[in-house]
Parts: structure tokens; sequence; C-alpha cells
């Protein structure tokens, strides 16, 4: 609260953000000026802990006091303003609260989902059913934002004149590293997936990158290459394979054979773009043995392959698939969702029992599953008999921490570390009727301190369900 103070926000404007009532900002306002002594916001705008430099000081070992005591004037005030002066914390230059507000202070008239951080978790790219979250929003359609949460900035990267042929709805927004290259899809005549569109920073802006109809796609931290599950229509059915592409030149970089399009899952590039986890029913490379379910099909039972996971080295060239058998008895009967960071993947999946005399199979539960990228090893997993244990979205992952939210559920999930589930922390927003709030969607950034997620639920005066994004640094 003090952060948006210093940087001139109204309490009506820090309610909005922070998803609270004024009444709750004007309390906290008043408070802070009580305990502090002070007359004025310009004068808690001002405050600085006075013991900060102080306590930084003391924790400076004795001969190192000595030595800047002794030293050359000019160097002694130097180093002692460097301790005096040190820049505040990231936590206080980035934005945290509400995201998704209308330009104008008023509440979003839209939904705002699939929320994606950059490493630093400064820049944050979504998709939005809102039109007023900008003053220009001009083709109706579902569009993908990128906010700087530094100069506490949005923009509208799908900014598109209507009746234009990619005036259409965007969805499904990935982000490079440093927040300068977003991949998102376009809907085309279908419209539940469409190509693929880049927003590339210090060029022209929107460019197609391809038209080949995508279910998703995911660019790397690097910028340098987007993985796509493309999908291609054949007599009887259709079909999905997981294409790999260079940004620059549009060539393809590596490839996995069609399959039923069912089975794909989203792919995800790990921090240092070296792996590339994702989910298919076989990768003959992998040389794996394939995941079967028996299913009664007419009078004869039938081995269909189950979707499972897969991890792609880019080098090395290599393609694995880590080994995953339940404890508990059941058998794995579908993977889905993957995430990936710098040395771990999290796999969602639904565990199940072969029903005797019949060949088919009953679903018991849902779950996670963490491996090592380097080792295969399973680093844990977790199950429940809930079918909405996961997911609301993808999972999110960084490093060893994992945060999911089940779905439609009122909280969210930590493994931190893995596999000890925490409930995450979340502020209750303050539009949105008691007990019908439920969170979504949630993203890391690569270095783990940044959180966003997203909120479903009703308005609090009209009932209207209503969605927004939060973002918070842990």
């Amino acid at each position: 609260m003090l952060a948006h103070l210093r940087r001139g926000l109204t309490n009506a404007e820090i309610a909005v953000r922070l998803g609270v009532s004024l009444d709750a900002v004007k309390y906290h306002v008043s408070n802070m000026l009580g305990k502090l002594g002070l007359q004025n916001r310009e004068q808690l705008a001002e405050w600085r802990d006075p013991t900060r430099p102080r306590r930084m000081w003391a924790g400076i070992p004795a001969v190192v006091k000595i030595g800047l005591v002794t030293a050359a004037g000019v160097a002694v005030v130097a180093v002692v303003h460097a301790f005096a002066t040190r820049t505040e914390p990231e936590s206080e230059t980035l934005f945290q609260g509400l995201v998704t507000v209308g330009f104008d202070g008023a509440p979003a008239n839209g939904p705002s989902r699939n929320a994606h951080l950059s490493t630093d978790g400064r820049y944050l790219v979504f998709e939005s059913d809102a039109s007023n979250l900008v003053k220009d929003d001009r083709n109706g359609g579902t569009d993908v934002f990128r906010f700087d949460r530094r100069e506490r900035k949005l923009q509208l990267l799908t900014d598109l004149a209507p009746g234009s042929a990619s005036a259409m709805s965007s969805s499904g927004p990935s982000v490079s590293a440093n927040g300068d290259v977003v991949a998102f899809i376009v809907a085309g005549a279908n419209p539940f997936f469409g190509g693929i569109r880049l927003w590339e920073n210090g060029t022209s802006g929107l460019r197609n990158f391809s038209d080949v109809p995508t279910l998703v796609a995911s660019v790397s931290p690097r910028g340098d290459l987007v993985a796509a599950v493309q999908l291609e229509q054949s007599a009887a059915q259709t079909l999905a394979a997981l294409e790999v592409r260079d940004v620059r030149s549009g060539d393809t970089v590596w490839r996995t054979p069609l399959e039923p399009a069912l089975d794909a899952g989203t792919p995800g590039f790990s921090s240092d773009g070296r792996w590339l986890g994702f989910v298919a029913s076989s990768v003959p490379e992998a040389r794996c043995e394939p995941l079967l379910r028996e299913v009664l099909i007419g009078e004869s039972v039938n081995a269909l392959p189950v979707a499972r996971p897969f991890v792609h080295d880019f080098l090395t060239g290599e393609t694995w698939c880590p080994s995953i058998t339940p404890t508990d008895g059941t058998v794995i009967v579908d993977f889905g969702i993957a995430a990936v960071s710098g040395d771990a993947a999290a796999f969602a999946f639904m565990s199940g029992e072969t029903v005797a005399g019949s060949g088919g199979t009953r679903i018991l539960g849902a779950g996670l599953v963490m491996v090592s990228l380097a080792t295969g090893e399973v680093l844990g997993t977790l199950a429940s008999a809930d079918l909405s244990f996961c997911c609301g979205g993808p999972p999110a992952i960084a490093g060893r921490t994992l945060v999911w939210g089940p779905y439609r559920k009122a909280w969210l999930d930590y493994f931190d570390p893995f596999p000890d589930a925490l409930p995450a922390t979340v502020v209750t927003p303050g539009r949105f009727a008691p007990g019908t709030a439920k969170y979504f969607g949630p993203a890391l950034s690569g270095d783990s301190r940044s959180l966003a997620y997203g909120v479903e639920g009703h308005d609090i005066q009209t009932g209207a369900t209503l969605g927004d994004l939060y973002v918070f640094y842990r």
C-alpha cells in the first residue's frame, strides 16, 4: 500500500489496484500516519525506515568498519553513501495488485486469463475479453496485452482495426525471458484454433509467423524458438504434431510425428532453453515403451496408447521419457499439460483402474508429478481422489517451486519444496461476493519471486460473472 501511495495513487485507485474497499485503504493510511507521527500523505510518501542504514552498518564486520574509517576521506564517503542510499528492493519497484482495471479506473468489463510472466517478473502477458483496459481497443474481440510492472504501462499487442483479416480473437500468449518477444494464437475460420502471431519489441510490432492451424504455442526464454502443437485434418480425425521453429528464419528445428490431436499437451521450455517438456502418445526416436489403456471395442479388448510425458534436449538432440509408476496400485490413464523450469518438469495426470470383465478403465483421481530434467528421476508425486485436483490451467514451475490451482477452487497450492503442499497466501478481491471467488491459471516468474493468478467470481453488486488478474511479489 505504501508503494502505491509513493507513486501518487489516490485512495480510490489504491483500492481498485489491491482489490480492497476504500474504507480499508483509508484506515491503513490513517494508521500509518498515526504510528509514524506524520501529518499528511506527502510526508508518508517521503518516509524511509531510518534504522535501515544503521542495521546494515551493524552487520559489517568490525575489521571492515576500521578499514572504512581509516581509509581516505573520499573513499569513506563513497562507500558509506553506497550503503546508505541503496536502491529499493524489487518488491517495491514492481507493481503489485489488480492488473485488469479499466483505463479510467472502472472495473474491467470482461474476464481475463492465461497469464505468463517473464523470468524476472517485470513483464506480464495475458488475454482478455475486456474492451476498456486501454483507451483504443477497437476490434471487439479477445486481445493479448503486455503489462510492464516497473513502468506501470499496459500495452495492447493486438491493436487491429475492425474488419481487418487479423482482427479476430487472440489467445494463449507466451513471453520470452526479457519480455521482448510474445507469441500467441489468432483465431481463423475455426474459432478454437488459428495461426501464430509474434509481437517483437523494437520492431514494427506484430507479424505473421504461421498460418498452420495451431492449438497452443510457447516461445523460448531467449525468444529464438517457438514450440507449437499444430493440427492437420485427415479423412477420419484431427492429427497433431509438435513443431519447433526458429523465430528469425522460420526453419523447422525439430518435429514429432503426427498423432491424434487429443493426445497433444501444452509444451514448455526450461528457463535456459535447453529442454522442452511436452505430452504425446509416442515419439519413435525416444524408444520408450508405450503406455497402453485397455478399451472394450465391440466384442474385443483393444490396447490403445495413452499420452505420456517426454523431454527433448536441444543440446544433445536426445528425446526421452521419464518412467512414472504409481505406488498405490492404480494405473496412469492419461497425462496432460506440462510445465518446465531450469532443472525440473511437472506433468498433470489422471489415474484409474481397469474394471474386471469389461476391459474399461474407471477414473479414480488426478495428480501432479515432478521429474528431474538431468536424470529423469521422479522428484515427487501428489495425487487426489478429487478429479478437480488439477488443474485450473497449466501448473507453473520455477526451480523446484510449483504452484497450481485446482479447477475452479477457492485456493491455490504450492509445492515449495516439493512434495510438501502449502496453501498459497492470496488476497480475496473485494468486488466479488463472499464465497464466490475461485482462483485459477497461476503463473510464476522464472526467478520464482512473482506470482500472477486469475480470480473468477460473482460481482458483489450485479451478480455477473467476472474474471480478474492479480500479480504479487512473493
